[in-house]
């Protein structure tokens, strides 16, 4: 039943953002602890597999965004490389990179990686990379496609560079501002000229 009520749940977030109607409510946030708690969420799983998952960034940073939804995001990045990395040998690491206007969030695995060809049709709904009959990943093939629509609904993008073999690193950015944010300070300041 936690599947199903999975699934359910994936298919009412990709309809509201279909509908342009997922809520966003945003806040400051602290990114470093809100590494620190995925890691702390994930580590059981990640000592059941015997897989490494760290943190990697150097300093702390505020933004003002939506904490539930960001975390919605890394949480499907995650509980993807868990899949895909080999126990034992698998490492994932989570982190940020600093810049001027945007943070760019990063999940790099040493799975097995992802084609060129598979790449282009990932963040596209119910697709899945693999679609045999010994597939073990037991997902609704929207986790990604949600991803995608909350990162662009926070004013970012999302993107993945894969080597085979080696590792993936899914990456998604947002503005240190969120969009909505600045998309009703500019309503708002309509409203003032025009009264």
């Amino acid at each position: 039943t936690i599947k199903l009520e999975k699934l359910v749940g994936d298919i009412l977030t990709t309809q509201k953002l279909d509908l342009g109607k997922l809520v966003f409510n945003e806040e400051d946030v602290n990114v470093s602890e809100l590494l620190y708690g995925l890691i702390k969420e994930f580590e059981p799983i990640a000592i059941e597999k015997k897989i490494d998952i760290t943190a990697n960034f150097s300093e702390d940073i505020q933004i003002f965004t939506d904490k539930d939804r960001i975390n919605q995001v890394f949480s499907n990045l995650i509980k993807n490389s868990i899949d895909y990395v080999s126990p034992n040998s698998g490492y994932i690491v989570i982190g940020i990179k600093n810049s001027f206007k945007h943070l760019e969030f990063f999940v790099e695995d040493n799975g097995g990686g992802i084609s060129d060809e598979h790449q282009r049709d990932l963040f596209k709904k119910f697709y899945q990379v693999d679609t045999s009959s010994k597939r073990k990943k037991g997902g609704s093939g929207l986790g990604l496609a949600i991803c995608k629509g909350i990162v662009e609904g926070l004013g970012g993008k999302i993107w993945v560079e894969s080597e085979k073999n080696v590792k993936t690193t899914f990456f998604f950015k947002i503005p240190k501002k969120s969009s909505n944010l600045s998309k009703n300070n500019r309503s708002a300041e309509k409203q003032k000229i025009s009264i």
